[in-house]
């Protein structure tokens, strides 16, 4: 069984160690060089959060090793709301995974006291008409997200947007809300950096083969 986020002991559990390591933030950011630690892509990034919106610190066993997955709340819609342990980055130990969750929680820190907001900086990708954000100084992260080598082309950006309406649908209506909020945590992940590749790739909307969206209502002059 994988690890739910809203599981309401995994809740309680990841709010107690986010209250423990609140007050070891500041000692934890003392340790970090910036340069050394985090690209200029993931600090950028990082700009979208900060601790008052972390909801809780959850330290669970994959079959990797032991992940720390910051989750948050109150982000505005399309924001992916965890930051967590990549792919292959799993801790031996549990302690080690508490360190990397510390660590996180101060790069979080560190990238608020910079932040720019600024809203020309956010992308929006349209899904069947579902719209969502992406920061557009972190869409270089959708690419590295999956390894690539070479910038994907535009018709393997097309392939994995129909996979994922074909996931998601089976083909039988278009995507909703509904159906890419629901999607478990690591499913999110890989939704968000397909639909972010294909913004780096100058995609900005796909519509599932087959759907139409219904025009907004007319407006009285």
């Amino acid at each position: 069984m994988s690890y739910s986020y809203s599981n309401p002991q995994n809740r309680i559990r990841a709010r107690k160690l986010r209250n423990l390591l609140l007050s070891r933030v500041d000692e934890a950011m003392a340790d970090i060089a910036r340069s050394d630690t985090v690209s200029k892509v993931g600090e950028n990034a990082l700009r979208y959060y900060d601790l008052e919106s972390v909801e809780g610190v959850h330290v669970y066993r994959s079959s990797g090793g032991w992940c720390a997955d910051l989750v948050f709340a109150g982000l505005p819609t399309g924001i992916p709301t965890v930051v967590g342990t990549p792919d292959g980055m799993e801790a031996a130990t549990t302690a080690e995974a508490i360190a990397n969750g510390l660590s996180m929680m101060a790069l979080v820190k560190l990238a608020s006291q910079t932040r720019i907001a600024d809203v020309e900086e956010i992308a929006i990708f349209s899904m069947d008409g579902v719209e969502l954000s992406f920061p557009i100084r972190s869409l270089d992260t959708a690419l590295a997200y999956n390894a690539f080598e070479d910038l994907p082309t535009v018709e393997f950006a097309l392939e994995r947007l129909a996979q994922v309406s074909m996931l998601m649908t089976a083909g039988e209506r278009r995507v909703t809300r509904a159906d890419i909020d629901a999607l478990a945590p690591d499913d999110r992940r890989s939704f968000d950096a397909v639909c972010a590749q294909a913004l780096v790739l100058g995609i900005p909307r796909y519509l599932s083969p087959g759907m139409t969206i219904a025009p907004p209502p007319p407006t009285l002059m």
